[in-house]
């Protein structure tokens, strides 16, 4: 019933498209956001309302076609982002395959600032824009295909991070893009890993930054370590398959110790 008067709220709403299957707005769509939004039909409806809306003004929908038929190293901006701060996206076991897209962030290797020197704020939101709707896009593909609804994985390896990698030019420019569409993509909200990070580290998040971060942001992290612990890469595994997971995170020629 809530999805329902979710979608019927959207009833003459420019940009709606009623309908069922992939590009249409049907009820795979709104359950997405009644369940981002703990089952509560007034905000999920607007958050989704707000989504339809923010899809027409930029023309999200010829974007989508765009990232599907192109690869990443095709968008915009990608020779710099490659070079200074690529995250890529991985479909484990390939395009056929029904584990969900994970993005690998491997922390020590990139250099947010002096990618911020070659580009701005707003060209990272779009940049952004079409790694999330590739992301978004695969994760409905796989959820129509197995009827089983797939999140997106984040893994974050910090092993060998260090305080050059910190930037605030570039903190800047990652708050731009969430605020303008981190929240109409809620099927790109899944786990998020947080690989082999000093002990320091952990003792910071769980009393200093966790406490202060939203609930559901929170419950989706989880902090691992793979590196040396069979329990911590178990854990990993449930989501992402042992020989995809990267050796950054996860070196199969070490000996693991729990």
């Amino acid at each position: 019933a809530a999805i329902g008067e979710m979608l019927s709220s959207c009833e003459g709403l420019a940009g709606f498209k009623p309908g069922v299957g992939e590009g249409f707005h049907d009820e795979l769509f709104a359950l997405r956001f009644l369940l981002s939004h703990k089952l509560r039909p007034d905000k999920a409806g607007a958050a989704m309302r707000a989504t339809i809306e923010w899809r027409r003004r930029h023309n999200v929908d010829a974007l989508r076609e765009f990232v599907l038929g192109h690869r990443q190293e095709d968008f915009p901006l990608h020779d710099h982002c490659h070079r200074y701060f690529w995250t890529p996206i991985y479909i484990p076991r390939g395009a056929d395959s029904e584990w969900p897209p994970f993005m690998l962030i491997n922390s020590p290797i990139l250099h947010p600032s002096a990618l911020m020197k070659r580009i701005t704020i707003d060209d990272y939101v779009v940049y952004s824009m079409h790694m999330s709707e590739w992301m978004a896009a695969h994760c409905d593909r796989i959820t129509r295909k197995t009827r089983h609804l797939t999140k997106a994985v984040r893994v974050v390896a910090l092993g060998g991070l260090r305080l050059r990698h910190a930037s605030m030019a570039f903190a800047r420019a990652a708050s731009a893009a969430a605020k303008d569409h981190v929240d109409c993509y809620p099927q790109n909200l899944g786990h998020l890993f947080i690989c082999n990070a000093p002990r320091a580290m952990k003792i910071i998040w769980d009393t200093a930054v966790g406490p202060l971060l939203p609930e559901r942001v929170v419950e989706k992290t989880c902090m691992i370590n793979p590196a040396h612990s069979d329990r911590d890469l178990d854990i990993l595994t449930d989501h992402i398959p042992i020989e995809c997971i990267p050796e950054c995170i996860y070196d199969p020629r070490r000996r693991m110790t729990a």
